[in-house]
């Protein structure tokens, strides 16, 4: 068996066990399944298409790609299962970033139905969104993103700045 990539995604069910199912059997062939680890062998098609599966994070990230015209742009993200633990994270990474200029966020819940952004001072829809695009263009649900932003002294403009917090997310 070949060693897999460390990735920092995870497959969660929506009930929030993490089996770690891997592509579901249906799509493997049937002499392929005797080569799979065992924890497969238990799973049918039927099995993984009552519990539906998501992709979130595996744990906390943080990623500081490079400035931006002098701002530095500081992108926090968590799993979250709820409203109440998006707003726990956000306040977390508020905390710990207290002399940021911006605190620009937006979240989006297992099942997919619900999300949030906010711009937090910027030109609206020019963080918060953009932020939102790069979860749903990974198709994460259950994460909340933060992107935080030390003002550099040169405005970036709109185009700029969705340029800038989509990047830091992404």
């Amino acid at each position: 068996m070949t060693a897999q990539r460390q990735s920092k995604w995870k497959r969660v069910r929506s009930d929030g066990a993490s089996p770690d199912i891997g592509r579901e059997l249906s799509s493997v062939k049937r002499d392929q399944r005797a080569q799979q680890p065992s924890c497969w062998s238990h799973a049918t098609p039927r099995d993984t298409a009552r519990m539906p599966t998501y992709r979130t994070f595996a744990g906390p990230v943080l990623v500081e790609p490079e400035p931006t015209k002098k701002s530095r742009f500081i992108a926090s993200g968590a799993p979250i299962s709820s409203g109440d633990e998006a707003q726990a994270w956000i306040a977390k990474v508020a905390a710990r970033y207290p002399d940021a200029r911006h605190h620009a966020f937006a979240w989006r819940l297992p099942g997919g139905q619900e999300s949030r952004t906010h711009d937090a001072g910027e030109p609206g829809g020019s963080a918060g969104p953009p932020i939102l695009n790069h979860i749903d263009g990974a198709n994460l649900e259950g994460v909340c993103v933060v992107v935080t932003r030390y003002f550099g002294g040169i405005k970036l403009g709109v185009g700029g700045l969705i340029r800038a917090y989509g990047g830091a997310a992404g």
